[in-house]
């Protein structure tokens, strides 16, 4: 926890010890296997002229470990410079004390943040005789929120499809509709986009308004309301 690191000193402020445990937060809701990253403290040798302490945020990967956040302790390195150079009093009162405001930098990779969570939210399974493949995106990053399909086209089906589409996206979800190919080949399609949820509207839509909801990481599939969706 961020008091034993204190109470070691392993982390010399509650500051840093709040901000890299905030970052190891935020990394843990995108689907990352948290239990291979790590923070590697730099050395005196390693870490850049201006920091104090720092540490890098890393992730194990298939071409081994990948530095994601670069965590700088500029202590007053910055304004130091700056008030020497302008000549003027950048201090605050903190309290009743002055003090001059030290800088905790955060400088996180994109693209090889966004390479490792693809690694390591793709996974591969034996599903019967076949391999399915499955992007295991969180909810908050795919980029569909749900799918519908209409389980033929025809009888009316389509048209309820449609209608439910209209209404999920003016409620604000990314949904997607798809209507080409058996139920089985369009469900793997989604799962290989990492779509979380798929919503298949058959003929017991038409009579009592209900439909199967198929969740992409257990598949399991149960009936609901389609009034109850936006909030499901």
């Amino acid at each position: 926890t961020c008091e034993n690191f204190l109470k070691e000193k392993i982390i010399p402020s509650k500051l840093i010890a709040y901000y890299l445990a905030l970052l190891q937060n935020v990394y843990s809701k995108t689907g990352l296997d948290m239990n291979k990253t790590r923070f590697r403290e730099l050395s005196s040798q390693e870490r850049a002229f201006y920091a104090k302490h720092a540490w890098d945020f890393e992730v194990e990967a298939s071409v081994g470990w990948v530095e994601l956040v670069a965590c700088n302790d500029r202590g007053d390195y910055d304004l130091s410079g700056h008030s020497k150079g302008s000549k003027q009093d950048l201090t605050v009162m903190d309290g009743d004390e002055k003090v001059l405001p030290h800088i905790f930098e955060l400088s996180m990779g994109i693209d090889r943040s966004i390479y490792c969570i693809m690694e390591h939210v793709l996974k591969e399974e034996k599903v019967r005789e076949e391999t399915r493949t499955n992007l295991m995106l969180p909810p908050i990053l795919a980029p569909i929120s749900v799918a519908i399909f209409p389980l033929v086209n025809k009888d009316g089906l389509p048209e309820k499809a449609t209608e439910i589409y209209q209404s999920l996206k003016k409620t604000g979800f990314d949904v997607s509709y798809d209507a080409s190919g058996s139920i089985g080949r369009l469900y793997r399609r989604q799962d290989e986009i990492g779509t979380p949820f798929c919503i298949t509207v058959d003929y017991d839509t038409l009579k009592d308004n209900t439909v199967t909801i198929r969740n992409r990481d257990s598949m399991q599939q149960k009936r609901i309301k389609i009034s109850e969706l936006a909030t499901h």
